[in-house]
């Protein structure tokens, strides 16, 4: 609705603009200007009339071409999207704390604990037999929404090496800036 009415003033204006100027010329005909008094189009040229001190921006400035007033205009009502810095930047890089790296674990369940990212709101943690995370028939887990810092991994087998990693995400950022790159450990279960 606010861009429809945006839109509305627009037109209107434009509409006046360009009536006013088409009076303005047939009121007077010593205002009437001819083909050879009217600005190059390119950038910043000069008049070749009695105007040969004006830019072609200063020749418009004075009431001969509005395009310029009106998108100054335009850009008030409706101004142009800017960037947020901080939506454009990857989360941290998490460091992994426990288990430490190649330790032994008994038991059927591992505690995977890691330090938290500011900014981040999720964690992706994927745990696998296969060191390369290509197979994903290998995977024990893969959990795209992780809150906290740890996750408990169940159902491993002993005398089988895991692999595992964690990566940060802020779901808020940018669809390029969304998770972090991941940071990969491996433990063993006796």
């Amino acid at each position: 609705m606010k861009y429809l009415l945006a839109f509305s003033v627009f037109i209107l204006g434009l509409t006046f603009g360009i009536k006013s100027i088409a009076n303005s010329e047939n009121s007077s005909s010593s205002n009437a200007k001819t083909d050879s008094e009217i600005c190059k189009p390119t950038e910043n040229a000069k008049c070749e009339t009695k105007h040969e001190n004006e830019t072609h921006e200063q020749h418009a400035q004075n009431g001969k071409d509005w395009t310029h007033k009106r998108l100054e205009q335009v850009a008030a009502i409706l101004p142009e999207k800017q960037a947020d810095k901080k939506l454009a930047a990857r989360p941290e890089k998490v460091k992994l704390t426990s288990p430490k790296f190649l330790s032994a674990i008994s038991g059927t369940t591992a505690k995977l604990e890691w330090t938290e990212v500011a900014g981040a709101n999720f964690y992706h943690v994927q745990v696998s037999k296969d060191a390369g995370f290509n197979n994903r028939s290998m995977y024990v887990a893969d959990e795209k929404w992780v809150k906290g810092n740890s996750f408990d991994v169940t159902n491993l087998e002993a005398g089988h090496k895991y692999f595992w990693r964690v990566a940060a995400v802020n779901s808020e950022n940018d669809s390029m800036f969304t998770k972090s790159l991941f940071t990969s450990s491996a433990f063993e279960i006796k």
